[in-house]
């Protein structure tokens, strides 16, 4: 990543987001350049909730 913008924890505690600026390279070549680039992780809260649909 070229630049790291701000990490931010949300108020609930249940998780953190990221905004940044960056390129994917491949072989040393920019196939694609990101600016604002923001991803979120937030915590689950219910593990049965979530892989209820897979265990049917």
């Amino acid at each position: 990543m070229k630049d790291i913008k701000t990490i931010t924890r949300k108020t609930d505690d249940d998780g953190y987001s990221a905004a940044a600026d960056g390129a994917l390279i491949v072989d040393g070549i920019c196939i694609y350049e990101m600016t604002n680039f923001s991803v979120v992780f937030n915590k689950i809260k219910s593990r049965q909730k979530y892989l209820g649909f897979i265990q049917k």
